[in-house]
């Protein structure tokens, strides 16, 4: 009995041994998105973060997706304060087009905070729109490995500061966010 016992014991640690070794297919292309992201290991610190500030308008979140610009107006930014304390900040480029969102969930000013793999009190989504504003091929922060948000102001009439992240969707397509600043009015 201990034989068969001890057997099973160990046929369910090599199992469990086993799997936690794959992590996914290894993707040596050094063209890949998966490869153009932050080192999680090496973040942003504070002064690299704050080389992304540029001035602007208030209200418009601005960044980098995959080497193409993305940049919200006032008309197209929106911030919302949920009852769990959440920051909801949306900026959408127009009808059919590109959306990110920062979801902020107790941030003060002057803190960064993670937005990294299977972290989801602090994270980011992008998405594509339909013409009926239809969320398609959306891609979370939670599911990338790499972010980091600063925020530089956050008090009743504004809040400002500057991210990036690695995002990916269900299927494992990555998009990297990278020189991301916003800056939306609390009205």
């Amino acid at each position: 009995m201990k034989k068969i016992l001890y057997s099973l014991l160990f046929a369910a640690t090599a199992g469990v041994v086993f799997s936690a070794c794959n992590n996914g297919d290894y993707n040596a292309n050094p063209d890949s998105a998966g490869n153009n992201s932050i080192n999680p290991l090496q973040p942003l610190d504070s002064a690299q973060l704050a080389a992304f500030v540029t001035a602007g308008t208030p209200s418009f979140i601005k960044c980098t997706i995959n080497g193409s610009p993305f940049s919200s107006n006032d008309s197209g930014t929106l911030w919302a304060l949920d009852t769990a304390g959440t920051n909801v900040m949306t900026g959408i480029t127009g009808k059919s087009g590109k959306v990110v969102a920062l979801l902020l969930k107790n941030v003060y000013a002057g803190n960064i905070y993670n937005m990294g793999s299977k972290i989801k009190s602090t994270f980011a989504l992008t998405a594509d729109l339909d013409t009926l504003y239809r969320e398609l091929h959306v891609h979370y922060s939670y599911f990338g490995n790499s972010g980091e948000v600063q925020i530089l102001e956050n008090d009743a009439t504004a809040i400002r500061g500057t991210f990036y992240f690695q995002a990916i969707d269900s299927l494992g397509d990555v998009q990297n966010v990278s020189d991301g600043y916003f800056w939306i009015k609390k009205d």
